[in-house]
């Protein structure tokens, strides 16, 4: 909060307050690699670092609204999400953001995430979740949003569990209010059959 930046290179035995370019409450964090992270918070504010941190720029959103969550399907692409169904989109390392039509408008989305398929095809799939139990999913880069249909009324804030060194993990979580838990497989790609003999 109140614009609060920490870096540490010491593992995190101490750390050291940075200059914020942004008077903003931060709210998300994304580390695209071992060089460039990503932050965003309230008044549209996002940041980018191609120093480890250590530097920060100002990105333009396009937007005033407060921004929850982000999420990078490599260096190149990426999503973040926030106040009343907001929903923008680069595909231009952070330096364009787009604007997506919502399947949410008059809700708070408060995380986004999805299934990377390296730094050639970006994410093949995504997810943004929000409050009373929003999840909507797109296959489309974002460009239709369809929403997810559950039987219950939570707030959600998605947790997506990958391992980095794994980018076509195919496992997510979402997880919320109420100790409330779910999770997404997708089925690995059927086999081809094998060459006739």
């Amino acid at each position: 909060q109140h614009s609060t930046i920490l870096r540490t290179s010491n593992g995190g035995a101490t750390w050291t307050p940075l200059s914020s370019p942004c008077v903003s409450h931060y709210h998300t964090i994304q580390f695209v690699s071992e060089n460039m992270f990503y932050v965003a918070g309230s008044a549209g504010c996002i940041l980018k670092s191609t120093d480890k941190g250590a530097t920060w720029h100002v990105l333009t959103s396009g937007t005033t609204r407060t921004l929850y969550g982000m999420f990078f399907s490599n260096a190149r692409e990426g999503w973040v999400v926030g106040e009343r169904g907001t929903i923008l989109r680069t595909d231009t390392y952070g330096d364009v953001w787009t604007s997506q039509s919502t399947c949410r408008p008059e809700l708070d989305l408060m995380a986004v995430g999805g299934y990377g398929d390296g730094e050639e095809q970006g994410a093949r799939e995504a997810w943004v979740v929000g409050r009373f139990a929003t999840i909507c999913y797109t296959a489309a880069n974002g460009n239709v949003w369809l929403p997810v249909n559950l039987p219950s009324s939570l707030q959600l804030s998605i947790t997506h569990f990958r391992e980095i060194s794994n980018p076509s993990s195919n496992t997510m979580f979402t997880c919320g209010t109420a100790g409330s838990v779910l999770k997404h497989y997708a089925a690995a790609p059927a086999s081809p059959p094998p060459p006739p003999p």
